[in-house]
C-alpha cells in the first residue's frame, strides 16, 4: 500500500506535519510526497485538481482520493486500507 502527497514545494507545512505523523502511526505504509511544481506531468496524468491531495494507492490501483488536508479522513483510510486484504 502507498499514499502520496501531491502538495506545493513551501506551501504546505500542516499537510506534511499531518503525513508525518500518519507515517509513524502506520511504518508499513509507504508514504511518497510529489511536489506539483517539478512533476508536472505526473499532476495531469494523475488528474489532480485540488493541492493538496492524497491518493491511496493499493494493490497497484487507486483505491482513494482525499482533496485538502483532511488529517482525521486520511489516517482512517489508511488504517482501513491497511488492515483489508
Amino acid at each position: 500500500m502507498c499514499v502520496v502527497l501531491f502538495c506545493n514545494k513551501a506551501k504546505q507545512k500542516r499537510v506534511f506535519q499531518a503525513l508525518e505523523q500518519v507515517c509513524k502511526r502506520f511504518p508499513s505504509v509507504n508514504f511518497l510526497k510529489v511536489e506539483v511544481e517539478d512533476y508536472p506531468y505526473l499532476v495531469k496524468t494523475e488528474g489532480v485538481t485540488t493541492i493538496p491531495t492524497f491518493k491511496i494507492y493499493k494493490n497497484g490501483s487507486r483505491v482513494k482520493e482525499i482533496p485538502g488536508n483532511n488529517h482525521e479522513l486520511l489516517e482512517n483510510s489508511v488504517k482501513w486500507y491497511s488492515s483489508t486484504t
